[in-house]
């Protein structure tokens, strides 16, 4: 089959691979700008949200992930992550749900004074991440087109369409009746004075991602910012943020802020899983990956292309919708 893909982000790009992988000709259409996936911070775990808990389809997600980044990483020549990412309690709740990894999942380790080493984790360098993986893509056989799809009709040349377009999903009008929310995030990119060492990503009340850089690090938090405007603040972000840091890393303030991204991040309504879903007879949506983008792009993205092909079985359809 002939497929388009509409968006070159985790999920569009986790798609294309696996239809790749099925003997489809792919062609994936994106501008190729700073989305969501460009400028996430690129934390990689299995362990989400207030209470610590492990995610659905956690370990059969990291694996495929884990997968991805390999292709990423060999056909770019360079490292796209790093090992290890340290969590922080921040209640007692969290505390008792990362002792308990410790014994059940024991991909996690105790460090003391709240303190939680997830080994499975890891930090993304997405920009090279996403870099490594239109090479693999372009070496299997696909084509990147650098071209902003406005109008599905501009595509009706091929059998099917997958739309993975982000917060662009909202230019199209197929998919309004989805149950999406829409929310901005900005992410500070920091210099690290000489007297400070940051040698793994550090998790809490927001976040400090290292980079491939070891001078550079990027700080976070989920749901900072819910204007929907292209705007950032450096002033202003770097108050919210580092104050919020500060609960766990309080030498936050020593940072030198550079720079300040913003991107729209799309969320399912009600539910953290994301929405894979066929719209009509050739056209297919996967979105609302929300803050779980890189736990989940490679799993659905593999299931999504199982779907197109016909070969997917129960009980993964029932959780499409």
């Amino acid at each position: 089959m002939r497929i388009a893909i509409i968006g070159a982000g985790f999920s569009g790009l986790a798609a294309a691979w696996n239809l790749l992988n099925l003997k489809n000709q792919v062609t994936v259409f994106d501008l190729f700008s700073e989305g969501a996936s460009a400028i996430a911070a690129g934390l990689l775990h299995p362990y989400v949200g207030e209470e610590g808990r492990r995610s659905l389809f956690a370990t059969e997600a990291m694996q495929k992930t884990a997968e991805l980044l390999h292709i990423a990483t060999r056909s770019l020549r360079e490292d796209v992550c790093r090992e290890g990412i340290i969590r922080i309690a921040q209640n007692e709740k969290q505390r008792k749900a990362y002792k308990n990894h410790c014994v059940i999942f024991k991909d996690v380790i105790d460090l003391g004074k709240d303190r939680f080493l997830v080994k499975s984790g890891k930090t993304v360098f997405c920009k090279r991440y996403l870099q490594g993986m239109r090479l693999a893509i372009a070496e299997k056989g696909g084509q990147c087109i650098a071209e902003k799809i406005l109008d599905l009709e501009q595509l009706k040349n091929f059998d099917q369409i997958v739309v993975a377009a982000g917060a662009s999903i909202r230019d199209f009008p197929e998919f309004e009746q989805l149950k999406l929310k829409f929310i901005k995030g900005q992410v500070l990119t920091c210099e690290i004075p000489s007297d400070l060492q940051i040698e793994r990503s550090l998790v809490g009340k927001g976040y400090i991602a290292t980079s491939h850089k070891p001078e550079i690090c990027h700080v976070g938090a989920t749901y900072e910012c819910h204007d929907l405007t292209g705007t950032v603040d450096l002033l202003h972000t770097q108050n919210l943020l580092f104050t919020k840091a500060s609960s766990f890393y309080p030498a936050i303030w020593k940072l030198k802020p550079i720079d300040c991204s913003s991107a729209i991040r799309v969320m399912r309504q009600g539910h953290y899983l994301p929405i894979v879903t066929k719209i009509s007879s050739r056209v297919w949506v996967i979105t609302a990956m929300g803050s779980r983008g890189l736990l989940y792009h490679a799993y659905f993205g593999e299931k999504l292309a199982q779907v197109i092909e016909g070969t997917i079985t129960p009980p993964f359809q029932e959780l499409m919708h």
